[in-house]
């Protein structure tokens, strides 16, 4: 029915799109939404609808939506019939932090997002006036969430907030580092086994790229012969990397009954933030430290 004045349609609407926009410190959210206003007669008289808001509720499905914020027009300019049918688009922007993109990737778990989008206005006549209201709901694909978190540049951040390594061209840990950029996408679409298998490949690609298999076994021996008290903070953390790349065998092969095992969404998160770790220290502490250049004397 709309959005109407006395029974009668002002405007009927219908999302047209969602994307993201960063800010400072910030992320918004537009919803791009469609006004039809069909013509009123000149003995209908005339109403304007202005004030308008969007009340947001999102959930991982139609039945269980709860309520993120309000969405206000970019442009508050009010609807008005006229005697000819009118189309307007309005942009409604809705600011997230931080903790609220979390919650919508844990909310989601991999999957699309459904909006319920509940626009409300005060409708004006000639004489009076009354609150219009009426919900539009937009369905989010995966693929349609995917793009607009790479408008949020979150591309480059993890959903729990890790920092993606980065590695200029030409570093030898570039491939590796591309192996963690990739199953960061698949963690966006959703493919937490393919997560796992990825980041296996990076930490095992770490290990041989900078030759530590012999730091690895001797963090691993000083570990399990009551040595630990004496263990430097990086055989520390190359015991970690270990013990993750153990964590992860299973990607690459089935279990004992035969079966493949499956990772969740938590797995996928934890091995990414491991791997994720493990590259950007060795970058930092190759730039720390750089190996000396060598020169040569002339004869």
């Amino acid at each position: 029915m709309g959005l109407t004045y006395k029974s009668r349609t002002i405007a009927d609407a219908k999302v047209l799109d969602i994307f993201g926009v960063q800010g400072v410190g910030c992320y918004q959210l537009n919803f791009s939404l469609e006004f039809n206003l069909p013509n009123w007669e000149p003995a209908d008289g005339k109403a304007v609808l202005g004030n308008l808001r969007a009340d947001i509720s999102v959930g991982a499905n139609r039945e269980n939506l709860k309520r993120i914020g309000y969405a206000l027009p970019e442009t508050p300019l009010p609807l008005e019939t006229k005697e000819i049918t009118q189309r307007q688009c309005i942009q409604f922007l809705l600011n997230l932090s931080e903790q609220q993109l979390f919650a919508l990737e844990a909310l989601r778990n991999g999957g699309g997002l459904y909006f319920r989008v509940t626009v409300s206005g005060e409708a004006r006549g000639e004489r009076d006036s009354q609150w219009a209201r009426e919900d539009f709901s937009y369905e989010a694909t995966i693929s349609d969430w995917a793009r607009v978190l790479q408008q949020l540049d979150y591309a480059d951040i993890l959903v729990i907030g890790v920092e993606l390594p980065k590695a200029e061209l030409g570093h030898k840990l570039r491939p590796v580092t591309e192996l963690v950029r990739h199953a960061h996408g698949d963690l966006l679409g959703g493919r937490y086994d393919s997560v796992v298998a990825r980041c296996r490949q990076a930490l095992e690609g770490v290990r041989k790229v900078l030759g530590q298999q012999d730091k690895s076994s001797g963090a691993l021996d000083k570990f399990c012969k009551a040595a630990r008290k004496t263990m430097t903070k990086h055989e520390r953390e190359l015991l970690v990397r270990e013990a993750a790349y153990h964590y992860a065998h299973l990607a690459h092969h089935v279990d004992h009954a035969g079966a493949q095992q499956s990772y969740s969404r938590g797995d996928a998160m934890f091995l990414l933030a491991v791997a994720s770790a493990a590259i950007s220290s060795e970058i930092a502490e190759a730039s720390a430290y750089p190996p000396p250049v060598e020169t040569h004397q002339a004869e």
